[in-house]
């Protein structure tokens, strides 16, 4: 599954309302010793009512109920959205679309040097990738900064 779909299972929560999702996660943060469903579904409520530094600290306790590879790439997710790139990717390092996506910002931020070393960490984890840097770099070259 992408990070996409992660991201958008993750974020989509049924239809309830803010307010049903921030009586439900006091409900919740009030719980002792929840078990694992309920610590990652507290987590996703958190994360749908954007207390991403909450929604971490509750996705480290169900990791530490039960190792899922998948809440790895939850709480990668989860930095990503808070606009922490790098913990994000040191997190899940094996996420492809992390370092896209941070290189993208990278590139249209202009920061072309830390965008390459990026690319070249990006490497270490997926040496068949299939597009050079330079080719990258000239998607970029005639976006405005």
């Amino acid at each position: 599954m992408t990070t996409d779909n992660h991201l958008n299972s993750f974020a989509e929560l049924d239809c309830e309302t803010t307010e049903n999702h921030s009586k439900t996660a006091e409900e919740l943060l009030n719980v002792e010793n929840l078990d694992f469903d309920n610590t990652r579904y507290l987590a996703e409520i958190l994360f749908k009512l954007k207390r991403y530094d909450e929604s971490i600290k509750q996705l480290k306790r169900a990791l530490s109920l039960s190792h899922d590879d998948e809440l790895l790439t939850l709480i990668g997710i989860t930095y990503f959205k808070m606009g922490e790139y790098e913990t994000a990717i040191s997190i899940d390092s094996r996420n492809l679309n992390f370092y896209l996506e941070y290189i993208s910002l990278l590139m249209i931020d202009g920061e072309v040097e830390k965008a390459k070393k990026m690319y070249n960490r990006m490497l270490l984890y997926f040496p068949l990738f299939d597009k050079r840097f330079d080719e990258i770099e000239a998607t970029y070259q005639n976006v405005i900064i």
